[in-house]
């Protein structure tokens, strides 16, 4: 039976020193599959609240509870390992001296505890819909930034967890890898029933692509903004240098050919067309496509 909240805090307290809390008896409930976004001010406690429900840290007061299961100190490593994982940083997370495939490898055995001769099938098909076919075999080393984010989500989707946390999942991505990225938290949050939580100075991005914001203030979490995504458009400006794939977006998506350049072209489409990001990101990869401006309404 699927759980109605995949998190559940009743009346936390968390401070380091007494005269210091960073939450103050707060209770709050956060629906499972949803894309959350969480918001505030340097030190307000975004990064503490992530650490609280991934078991990094100890509430000193009051009970957090995971899809259900109540979290103590005897079983929030289990629980990490069973629903969460947390998008970790490229600079310290990846072995750069090898490929990417190894890379997943080696954490599929530390996550798993097993030992394996294949790759599962879901994440062969996690790297056919993010486009890493063409590099996942090369040295990370050689990685952009771009190809060593989507490497780092991969490796926290590697154990299908039911919770992501990703924090500044954008810092230091070019256009079109932050659209990429968007079309991957979309696909794992619709098509897996993944509940993620986002932390991000971008409040274009987060409208974008969040069901739901909270603002953590005054020692505690409140609703801002709730974002209905299944009725926002996405509209694009790409520029398209491939007749062929000009004439499939005017036919398929009714594009809009600009007056003042012929490759210019004007795109509209839901904003949960998971299929059309899967398509688009490929053309970007090939350097058919180049998104000029995207905007949600």
């Amino acid at each position: 039976m699927k759980n109605e909240y995949a998190v559940e805090t009743k009346n936390i307290t968390k401070y380091y020193e007494k005269t210091n809390h960073i939450f103050d008896n707060m209770s709050i409930s956060f629906q499972t599959g949803k894309i959350i976004g969480l918001i505030g001010k340097n030190g307000s406690g975004k990064t503490t609240f992530i650490k609280l429900i991934s078991g990094m840290t100890q509430q000193n007061e009051g009970d957090i509870y995971i899809l259900g299961e109540k979290m103590t100190c005897e079983n929030s490593v289990v629980l990490l390992r069973k629903y969460i994982s947390v998008l970790g940083d490229a600079n310290r997370a990846l072995y750069w001296n090898i490929s990417g495939m190894d890379n997943l490898e080696y954490f599929l055995t530390l996550k798993t505890g097993k030992s394996y001769r294949t790759i599962p099938d879901h994440i062969l098909q996690y790297i056919q819909d993010f486009n890493m076919e063409d590099f996942i075999y090369n040295r990370v080393e050689t990685y952009s930034k771009g190809m060593k984010q989507r490497l780092l989500l991969l490796i926290s989707l590697l154990s299908e967890p039911k919770i992501l946390f990703m924090d500044e999942p954008l810092n230091g991505l070019d256009y079109d890898n932050a659209v990429i990225l968007k079309q991957m938290i979309s696909i794992y949050s619709k098509e897996k029933e993944g509940t993620v939580f986002l932390t991000s100075h971008d409040q274009h991005f987060l409208n974008e692509v969040c069901d739901v914001q909270y603002q953590i203030k005054d020692k505690s979490i409140a609703e801002r903004v709730g974002n209905n995504n299944s009725e926002k458009t996405m509209i694009l400006y790409v520029r398209v240098r491939n007749s062929d794939i000009k004439t499939m977006y005017i036919q398929k998506y009714k594009a809009e050919e600009s007056k003042i350049d012929e490759q210019i072209l004007k795109l509209e489409t839901d904003l949960n067309n998971a299929g059309f990001y899967q398509e688009i990101s490929s053309l970007i990869e090939e350097r058919k496509v180049t998104i000029l401006e995207a905007r949600a309404l």
